[in-house]
């Protein structure tokens, strides 16, 4: 019997895989390692996801790792990160290239406050535009949550296809478990009932009410005290001070009937539909822009400046960016 071929225990900068050139680590985890890379043929910066050492070997991980790249690779949308190709180093392991974008993580521009409003409604609106495109196909992301949302000088970018599946595909994780993380799963996702797109909206209506709130409306202690909140907990509309209109829309994503919930399209179009008061749509600041400089200025003087990708490989963060020094990133609507 022929042993199966390991991963490289490290890739430094230099080291030549294919046509690609490491530039640097952007992140690693349990489930993947990222790195920068130069693509020599093409002259162009990428990003190259290997599965970690440890997963080498495991059959599953191999296959969840090639399902990944995919699906993500079947679904073309400004709004999705792009996937250019699954490719095999000399040894035999997979890796997976993907654009490489130059931005951050919903989730590290929510680690300094809520969005404006009108920036919120932005990036739910291109959230929802990317995850209708993935429905339209077949594709459920099924992990939809800041983590996965990355804030681009192009636009939002959805990540990490990790856990995402075709409607009509089989399982390949055991019958029974939950996939996910607790406080943007749907409460049919903690039940172990199939996901549908219905159930991305659910998660969409979450990231919606933290970034106009400040965090998701259920929390809790551990993984088990959130999915009983999620359950059974109500949300209080007083937590919310935004317009009617506005808390309309998160309330219908966030039903716990699936059935009354909007498709992402329909989400879309609501959002960018709406009739904000005079006195919010004066406070339009370009929030994101804005504070990214001043949170890239104050950790550049601490040296804690942290690149994005960090959440890239992470279980669950499979797929993020790396933050270019001296550039911010903007919501090209919001220009």
């Amino acid at each position: 019997m022929t042993p199966a071929k390991r991963a490289d225990p490290e890739r430094l900068p230099g080291t030549v895989v294919g046509r690609y050139t490491i530039v640097s680590t952007l992140g690693r985890g349990g489930q993947g390692v990222v790195y920068l890379a130069h693509d020599t043929t093409l002259n162009r910066l990428v990003a190259l996801k290997f599965l970690p050492p440890a997963l080498a070997d495991d059959e599953c991980a191999r296959h969840r790792f090639t399902r990944e790249a995919l699906t993500a690779a079947a679904v073309r949308h400004p709004n999705i990160c792009t996937v250019y190709a699954i490719e095999t180093t000399d040894n035999g392991q997979p890796f997976i290239v993907m654009e490489y974008y130059n931005g951050v993580t919903l989730r590290r521009a929510l680690n300094d406050g809520v969005l404006s409003i009108v920036d919120a409604i932005d990036v739910a609106a291109q959230i929802a535009d990317g995850l209708s495109a993935a429905h339209t196909l077949g594709v459920v992301h099924r992990d939809v949550k800041p983590g996965n949302v990355m804030l681009t000088d192009i636009g939002v970018k959805i990540l990490d296809f990790g856990l995402a599946r075709f409607i009509d595909s089989s399982q390949i994780t055991a019958a029974g478990s939950v996939l996910g993380t607790a406080s943007y799963m749907s409460p049919e996702q903690i039940r172990c009932e199939p996901a549908d797109p219905r159930s991305d909206v659910w998660s969409l209506g979450i990231i919606l009410y933290e970034m106009l709130t400040g965090a998701p409306p259920f929390t809790g202690s551990n993984p088990d005290v959130i999915c009983h909140a999620i359950k059974h907990d109500s949300i209080r509309p007083s937590t919310m001070g935004v317009p009617m209109a506005l808390r309309s829309l998160v309330f219908r994503a966030l039903s716990r009937n699936p059935a009354r919930r909007p498709s992402a399209s329909a989400l879309a179009h609501a959002l960018r539909g709406l009739q904000l008061p005079s006195e919010v749509l004066s406070t339009r600041l370009s929030t994101l822009a804005q504070s990214a400089n001043e949170r890239r200025s104050r950790r550049s003087l601490s040296g804690a400046l942290t690149p994005a990708y960090t959440a890239l490989a992470t279980a669950a963060d499979f797929i993020a960016a790396h933050v270019l020094k001296g550039s911010a990133p903007r919501i090209r609507a919001l220009q």
